[in-house]
């Protein structure tokens, strides 16, 4: 009986994330991450990690010694350069075990107004002075005292047609 190293590390991420995700339902921070319509989706995916562990949990021990089948002539379009190929294996385990390990080491936090305040902060101010310029200019368009002015400045020129079809449009009440 031979035991395959390789199937009971990935065997124990496919555990890992199927416990990661059950955990999240069960303590309710799955909403922090994820729609709460995709609940049974998410759940379904735990279910699936689960069941594929079981299936890899069966090939972390084999009866046979037989590991390499064919030649070492037999082709060319695969290497057999077991350097290169532990730390291409090295990397893609570390990639999968990074979403692992920041799941249970860092806790969830969900976004508060202090959290928002400090990133929306820049925004909530562009938009203030762009309010603020779109009410002179509606101030100014609607006292007919400069329909020729252009909102944006030098930037654009201001199409004569649009300025005379503005004239015109008759003013409609806004309490009909």
């Amino acid at each position: 009986m031979k035991f395959h190293f390789q199937q009971a590390i990935r065997a124990v991420i496919l555990l890992a994330f199927s416990a990661m995700i059950f955990n999240l339902h069960l303590t309710g921070e799955i909403e922090k991450f994820t729609n709460p319509k995709y609940n049974g989706l998410s759940k379904i995916v735990a279910i699936l990690f689960l069941f594929l562990f079981v299936v890899q949990f069966t090939r972390i021990f084999s009866l046979s010694h037989k590991d390499h089948l064919h030649s070492h002539n037999c082709c060319v379009h695969h290497s057999h350069n077991k350097l290169q190929s532990n730390s291409k294996k090295l990397f893609s385990y570390f990639i999968i075990t990074v979403p692992l390990l920041t799941g249970f080491l860092i806790p969830a936090k969900t976004l508060d107004a202090s959290i928002a305040e400090k990133k929306g902060g820049v925004m909530i101010i562009s938009k203030k002075t762009q309010n603020t310029k779109l009410k002179e200019y509606a101030e100014s368009v609607t006292s007919n005292e400069s329909i020729g002015e252009n909102l944006y400045g030098n930037e654009h020129t201001v199409d004569p047609s649009l300025i005379v079809e503005r004239q015109e449009i008759p003013e409609k009440n806004i309490t009909d």
